[in-house]
């Protein structure tokens, strides 16, 4: 079977059962660029996402969600607007600590991550100490786990901030996370990071000028919002070869379960 370049990645996409997911994903971040430049709010394509924007103008077909990063001044700007009625969108940060501006859809959980980039002390055992505090949070908020992505003495950690987090309110742990992210260990305010990424990403640390321009870039025909510096991301987060794709048997949707926990929630009336 001979295709052309675009041809196998329409081919890869359905294969691997993207095809709708990846239309509605583009549908929801149409709504979401168009609510940011209306309200001057600046922001990044951000993740696999703009890794795809990268390497083809594509969303990867394996890929089952959409990331931007704000910084913490643009995020305060843009979560009142996105509580806001959007009609077939709403605003989620119930489902995870990570925000989500998310599609109603009965079929399938589709949304995008809001990730925020917040100061960090330059120094070491300052950040050190940060760092701990927030995935400590995080293993507090944890309500599903996949204990086979840590390390064994990671899964000593997680499993006990897990069980000490069930002592505690969602939302009064979420207050914590998004306190010690926003006004603890800044430092100088000479580097940031993003305070509310996974257990890994949050410990990638930039200049405090990394967010400071912007300029676009193509995704699936359309000009998106990023850093003028995202390479700088791409490099840190996969590698210097982050051109080249992973092997066959890495290429799966990540985020499955999330999006199992957004249908049950919405079939359940749990947002509103």
């Amino acid at each position: 079977m001979n295709m052309n370049k675009e041809e196998l990645k329409e081919y890869e996409r359905k294969s691997y059962g993207m095809e709708n997911i990846h239309k509605m994903l583009l549908v929801a971040m149409d709504r979401l660029d168009k609510i940011c430049k209306k309200n001057n709010i600046k922001y990044s394509l951000h993740g696999g996402c703009l890794l795809g924007a990268e390497r083809n103008h594509k969303l990867i077909p394996w890929d089952d969600d959409i990331d931007i990063s704000v910084t913490r001044k643009e995020y305060d700007k843009l979560i009142p607007i996105l509580k806001k009625e959007h009609g077939k969108f709403y605003f989620d940060d119930t489902t995870t600590w990570v925000p989500r501006f998310a599609y109603s859809n009965e079929k399938e959980g589709v949304f995008i991550s809001i990730f925020v980039w917040d100061y960090i002390s330059e120094n070491l055992l300052e950040q050190k100490l940060k760092l701990l505090l927030l995935r400590v949070l995080q293993g507090m908020l944890k309500r599903n786990i996949d204990y086979g992505s840590y390390s064994s003495k990671n899964k000593v950690l997680i499993f006990g901030t897990h069980i000490m987090g069930l002592l505690f309110p969602y939302q009064l742990k979420k207050k914590w996370q998004n306190d010690v992210g926003k006004y603890w260990f800044q430092g100088r305010q000479k580097y940031i990071h993003r305070s509310n990424d996974a257990y890994k990403g949050v410990g990638f640390i930039f200049k405090g000028d990394y967010m400071g321009s912007y300029s676009e870039i193509e995704l699936e025909g359309r000009m998106y919002m990023v850093t003028s510096r995202y390479k700088e991301f791409l490099k840190m987060n996969y590698g210097p070869d982050y051109m080249t794709p992973p092997p066959i048997e890495q290429r799966k949707p990540e985020h499955f379960l999330s999006r199992e926990q957004v249908k049950r929630r919405r079939k359940a009336g749990g947002f509103c």
